[in-house]
C-alpha cells in the first residue's frame, strides 16, 4: 500500500512541470489581453525601451530629466492616451492604494485604441529600463518588428509583445521546472 502512494506521488511529481506549463500559458494568454495596453506596471516605460533597442539604440539619450530615445509618435499617442485614463483615476485617491481603478471600457480607449505607427519620432524618456540589458527584450523586439511589419494598431502590437513575453517566460519557468524534476528523479534513484 505505502508503495504505490509513493508512486503515486512521484508520477504527480514528473507531472507538475507539464501542469505549470499548461496553466501558465494559458493564463498569461488570458492576461494579455484582458488586461488594458499600457496599464501593467511601467508598461510605457518598457515599451519605449523595447522600441528603442529595434531602432538599434542600445544606448539611451538624455531626454528632458532622464534617458531616453525617439519613438514612433503612434506608439506614444497610443501611450498618452492611456496614461490620461489613469491620471484620472489617480486624482481619485491621495493614496496608492486608495486608488478608484475601475474597467477601462473601449469607448475610453477609443482614441489610443486606433493609433497606428506614423513613422515619425519624438524624443521621450524611459528612464528606469535604461539600465537593464538589451538581451532581456529580445522577445519584445521581435514582437514588435512583427507587429510593425505586418502593419497592426499599436495596441494589438501591445498584446503580440506582452504575448511573446509570457510564452518565453512560460517557457523558462518550464524549463526550470522540469531541471529540478529531474534533479529530484536522479536522487531517487
Amino acid at each position: 500500500m505505502g508503495g504505490s502512494k509513493v508512486g503515486c506521488v512521484e508520477a504527480m511529481q514528473r507531472r507538475l512541470p507539464s501542469f505549470y506549463l499548461v496553466f501558465a500559458l494559458v493564463l498569461t494568454t488570458v492576461m494579455c489581453w484582458v488586461t488594458p495596453p499600457f496599464f501593467g506596471p511601467d508598461e510605457p516605460s518598457q515599451s519605449s525601451r523595447a522600441l528603442a533597442l529595434l531602432q538599434g539604440d542600445l544606448l539611451p539619450k538624455m531626454a528632458a530629466d532622464e534617458a531616453g530615445a525617439e519613438i514612433d509618435t503612434g506608439a506614444l499617442q497610443a501611450m498618452d492616451g492611456m496614461d490620461a485614463i489613469r491620471m484620472r483615476w489617480e486624482k481619485q485617491g491621495t493614496d496608492f492604494h486608495d486608488r478608484a481603478y475601475g474597467p477601462v471600457t473601449p469607448a475610453a480607449q477609443e482614441r489610443a485604441a486606433n493609433a497606428r505607427w506614423s513613422g515619425q519620432k519624438r524624443l521621450v524618456g524611459f528612464g528606469n529600463t535604461a539600465t537593464y540589458p538589451p538581451g532581456l527584450y529580445a522577445p519584445a523586439i521581435v514582437g514588435w518588428r512583427i507587429a510593425q511589419e505586418t502593419k497592426l494598431t499599436v495596441f494589438a502590437s501591445l498584446r503580440l509583445v506582452r504575448w511573446l513575453n509570457a510564452m518565453m517566460a512560460a517557457l523558462v519557468g518550464w524549463l526550470r521546472s522540469e531541471e529540478h524534476t529531474s534533479e529530484l528523479q536522479s536522487h531517487h534513484d
